[in-house]
C-alpha cells in the first residue's frame, strides 16, 4: 500500500503544471494587480509569477472592437501562455476558405516608447485572436538579441488567427515596424486549419522575420501576407512578406495550407546562407520584384543558373528549371524540362512545383498565381537531367504563363522563366 501511494504521489509530481486563469476586463493600461479592474499589463504581470500553463482571457464590458493603448512597453512574457483574443464578446475565428471572415474584439496598439508589442520570452507561449498594430521594432517577437531581447528562447509559439499590421477590421493599415520576429527558437505563424489563418500586412518592413540559428522546424502555414482580409486589395509589406535571414529547416507553405503571398517588395527573401527553406507551395502574385529571391543580403533579383550547380549562398542557390515544353493535354499540361543538378548526383529526388498566370513578371520569372501540382522526379547528374511531367488540373487557359521551381536538398530555387501556354491540346501521340 505504502508503495502503491508512492508512485500516485510521484505521478501527480510527475504531471503537467496547469497554472492560472486572469480575465483583462479594461481597456486601461494601469499597473497593479489582476483584481476586479484587470489591464493586460497586470495580467500578464499576474501569469508571470505564476507556475504553469496560465491562460489570459477578456471580458470587457461595452460594445467592441476594443483598443488597448500602451506607450511603454509591456512586461515579457516569461512563462507558458495562451493569450486569446477570441474569448472577448463578439469575437469569432475565421472560418472561410477565401480571405478571413475573423471577427477580431481586441487591438493591442503602440505609441511612443512601445516599441515591441508582443515579447514572447517562454516555450509554448499561443497568442490568437488579437489585431497587433503601431509597435515601431515589431508587433511581437521572440528574439534573443538585440536591446529588448529575451532572456530565453520563446521555443514552440503559436501565432494564430490575428491580424497584425491592420486594425481589428481587417482593411486599415497601422503598420508595425517588424510583424513578426523570431529569433532564438521555433515559431509557427498560422496552420492547417482556416481559424488559425493570419492576415500579416502594411508593416514598415518585413511581414515575418526568421533570422538565426535555433529555427529549426518553424513553419508559415495558411496566411494572408501583404493583402487585407479579403486577400484581394494591396495593403502590402514594405520589404519581403517572409524573410529568412542565416537560419535553416522551415517550411513556408504546404499543400494542404498555401500562403497567400501578395503586394510586398518581394514574396520570399531568403537570404545570409539560409538552407532547406521551403517554398515552393503557397500562391504568389503581384509582388514588386521577385515572387523567390535567394540571395546573400539584400535582394538581387534573378540569379541565372550555373553549370552543375556549384555556387553557393542561400538554399545553395538551387538552380531552377529549364522549361522546354509546355502544352495542354486533355487531362491538364504536359510539362518537359531540364534540370542541371550537381556532378555525382545519383537517383537524388527533387519536387518540381508548376504554376499558372494570367501574366509573366516584369523579370520574365514567375511568379505562381495558382499551383497547379508537382511531381517529385529523380535525377542523375549527365545522363538524367531531362524531364517530363503530367499534370492532371482543370483546364489551363490558352495565353497563361506556366513557371516552375525546384525543391532539393538545399531548398526550394528561384522561379523558372515563363513558358506561354499555346492552343494545342495533345490527346495521343507524344513524341
Amino acid at each position: 500500500m505504502r508503495s502503491i501511494l508512492l508512485i500516485s504521489v510521484l505521478f501527480c509530481l510527475s504531471g503537467p503544471a496547469h497554472g492560472a486563469s486572469f480575465t483583462v476586463t479594461q481597456t486601461a493600461d494601469s499597473s497593479d494587480n489582476c483584481d476586479s479592474a484587470c489591464s493586460l499589463r497586470e495580467a500578464i504581470n499576474d501569469a508571470n509569477r505564476t507556475p504553469g500553463n496560465d491562460d489570459i482571457a477578456f471580458d470587457i464590458p461595452g460594445t467592441g472592437p476594443f483598443v488597448l493603448a500602451v506607450s511603454t512597453a509591456l512586461p515579457q512574457i516569461t512563462e507558458a501562455l495562451s493569450l486569446d483574443g477570441y474569448t472577448q464578446s463578439g469575437a469569432r475565428p475565421n472560418n472561410a476558405v477565401v480571405g478571413s471572415n475573423a471577427v477580431l474584439q481586441i487591438e493591442l496598439r503602440g505609441s511612443g516608447a512601445a516599441n515591441i508589442g508582443l515579447a514572447l520570452c517562454a516555450p509554448n507561449i499561443v497568442v490568437r485572436g488579437l489585431a497587433i498594430t503601431g509597435f515601431g521594432s515589431a508587433g511581437l517577437h521572440t528574439a534573443l538579441s538585440g536591446s529588448l531581447s529575451c532572456l530565453q528562447s520563446g521555443s514552440n509559439v503559436r501565432v494564430e488567427g490575428n491580424f497584425i499590421g491592420l486594425e481589428a477590421d481587417g482593411v486599415t493599415t497601422r503598420p508595425n515596424g517588424q510583424g513578426i520576429v523570431v529569433n532564438g527558437g521555433t515559431a509557427h505563424i498560422g496552420g492547417l486549419a482556416l481559424a488559425q489563418r493570419n492576415v500579416i500586412a502594411g508593416n514598415s518592413s518585413n511581414g515575418v522575420l526568421y533570422e538565426g540559428s535555433g529555427l529549426a522546424g518553424s513553419s508559415v502555414l495558411g496566411n494572408l501576407i501583404g493583402s487585407d482580409r479579403s486577400g484581394l486589395a494591396d495593403r502590402g509589406n514594405a520589404r519581403a512578406g517572409v524573410r529568412v535571414d542565416a537560419a535553416q529547416d522551415i517550411v513556408i507553405g504546404n499543400a494542404a495550407a498555401a500562403n497567400v503571398i501578395v503586394f510586398n517588395a518581394v514574396g520570399v527573401h531568403v537570404a545570409t546562407g539560409s538552407q532547406r527553406i521551403d517554398m515552393a507551395d503557397n500562391v504568389i502574385r503581384q509582388n514588386t520584384a521577385l515572387g523567390f529571391d535567394l540571395s546573400t543580403g539584400a535582394p538581387n533579383g534573378v540569379t541565372p543558373n550555373d553549370v552543375d550547380d556549384v555556387d553557393f549562398g542561400s538554399n545553395s542557390l538551387q538552380n531552377f528549371p529549364e522549361l522546354q515544353v509546355v502544352e495542354r493535354t486533355a487531362t491538364g499540361l504536359r510539362i518537359r524540362g531540364f534540370l542541371d543538378v550537381p556532378a555525382m548526383t545519383d537517383t537524388v529526388p527533387y519536387r518540381i512545383t508548376a504554376y499558372a498566370s494570367a501574366a509573366c513578371d516584369g523579370s520574365g520569372f514567375g511568379e505562381g498565381e495558382r499551383v497547379l501540382g508537382a511531381s517529385v522526379l529523380n535525377f542523375t547528374q549527365g545522363s538524367s537531367e531531362s524531364f517530363e511531367m503530367f499534370i492532371d488540373v482543370t483546364p489551363v487557359a490558352v495565353g497563361s504563363f506556366i513557371t516552375t521551381t525546384a525543391t532539393g536538398p538545399s531548398g526550394t530555387s528561384e522561379f523558372s522563366a515563363c513558358a506561354r501556354v499555346d492552343g494545342v491540346i495533345f490527346v495521343t501521340g507524344f513524341e
